[in-house]
């Protein structure tokens, strides 16, 4: 019986991902009022639901997924990436306030970071974000 657990692990994660994409805006306001339990979803299927909503240009439902991430999975690279994406959704939803206080926030988690792997690439973004706190980037 080799081979079941991939397939089992692939074969609920898109039943969880059809859940979680079934009925977009309705099941954004579930999960909030506590219908539908968060908790029960993996940290990458909570951030690909933010990912969706972000696509389906509801940005504020997808910051709130991606806060999720953050505050379910703090110390998963999931939650340093969902970081960077709620800042990115609060400023595509022109909540710029919110959007400067979670890039404090992406700073502050991901200073360390920087220090180490400035030869990274990844570690572009948080300069990125760095340049929206500081009001460089505009709409």
């Amino acid at each position: 019986m080799t081979g079941v657990g991939p397939r089992f692990g692939v074969i609920s994660a898109i039943v969880a991902i059809a859940i979680l994409t079934g009925c977009s805006s309705s099941t954004s306001q579930k999960v909030r009022d506590g219908k539908i339990p968060i908790e029960n979803f993996t940290a990458e299927q909570i951030y690909e639901r933010g990912e969706y909503e972000l696509n389906d240009n509801e940005a504020e439902d997808a910051a709130f997924y991606f806060s999720e991430v953050e505050r379910l999975y703090p110390y998963s690279d999931w939650a340093k990436r969902a970081l960077i994406m709620q800042t990115f959704a609060y400023h595509k939803a022109k909540d710029y306030e919110s959007s400067r206080a979670s890039a404090h926030d992406s700073l502050t988690s991901i200073r360390p970071m920087m220090t180490r792997h400035m030869r990274n690439i990844s570690s572009r973004y948080p300069i990125m974000i760095k340049s929206t706190r500081s009001g460089a980037i505009r709409n």
